[in-house]
């Protein structure tokens, strides 16, 4: 059987409604962050997120204002602009999904959306082999992020002793649909590659499976969520059109 491909505009791909942003960052962006998270004593994030993870570290809020923020505001934008070209917007995108198809008429390629964007939170997850994995969940904002910061070189089982090679171990994963049998979707981010940054919206489920690894690697990453100025635009579903506007007295 043959499968229609997804939908790509740039760099955002559409396995199904939402849209996934991947992109590559440097070297130097990764060492940046590599050495703030563990450079200095970091407040311990474990008891605060949903991960089943020994060791996850915050950001200091400072540095996420001053060099997280400057370093991944161009990729939101751009997220934001293929988002609004590809036409895939609707009630349950945030708000400023919309800004360019309302003020600027989303005029094909050539639209733009410029919005305010804050970074909420940033950590950054020192996942271990074996127990270490994170279930599925969602987030409490407008945007997330994940940025692969070291990879193991294998994660192909799921311990020590299985002779069986668990195709997504290690995997970020997500999840689309309706909570019923046959009606999910899923796509995989396959294999991590180091320096790979992909967004996506908040409210998209995703986990990632524990993987094996004899070396003993960590498979690091960073996370963000990010909030968006809604005040930007309105939303078009929720707009008065002239048979909704008081009758003349």
């Amino acid at each position: 059987m043959n499968y229609a491909a997804p939908a790509v505009v740039g760099n955002t791909i559409f396995p199904f409604g939402p849209g996934l942003y991947a992109a590559q960052m440097s070297d130097a962006d990764v060492t940046t962050i590599i050495e703030h998270a563990t450079g200095e004593t970091r407040e311990d994030a474990s008891m605060g997120l949903v991960g089943n993870i020994e060791k996850e570290v915050w950001c200091e809020s400072e540095w996420i204002d001053t060099v997280l923020t400057p370093m991944l505001s161009p990729h939101v934008q751009q997220y934001l602009n293929e988002l609004s070209m590809s036409g895939r917007i609707g009630p349950s995108t945030p708000v400023a999904y919309n800004a360019a198809r309302i003020q600027e008429g989303a005029a094909g390629p050539d639209a733009k959306i410029t919005t305010d964007m804050r970074v909420v939170n940033a950590w950054v997850n020192f996942t271990s082999p074996g127990p270490d994995f994170n279930p599925p969940h969602i987030h409490n904002s407008d945007l997330s992020c994940i940025l692969y910061l070291d990879v193991p070189d294998e994660m192909g089982t799921i311990h020590e002793d299985s002779k069986t090679p668990w195709r997504h171990n290690g995997c970020t994963q997500f999840l689309y649909g309706a909570p019923s049998p046959f009606s999910t979707n899923e796509f995989v981010i396959d294999p991590p590659t180091l320096g790979r940054l992909v967004i996506f919206p908040a409210n998209l489920t995703h986990y990632v499976m524990p993987y094996y690894n004899k070396s003993g690697q960590k498979r690091v990453s960073l996370s963000a969520n990010f909030q968006l100025d809604q005040s930007v635009t309105s939303q078009p579903w929720q707009r008065k059109y002239e048979w909704e506007e008081s009758l003349p007295n």
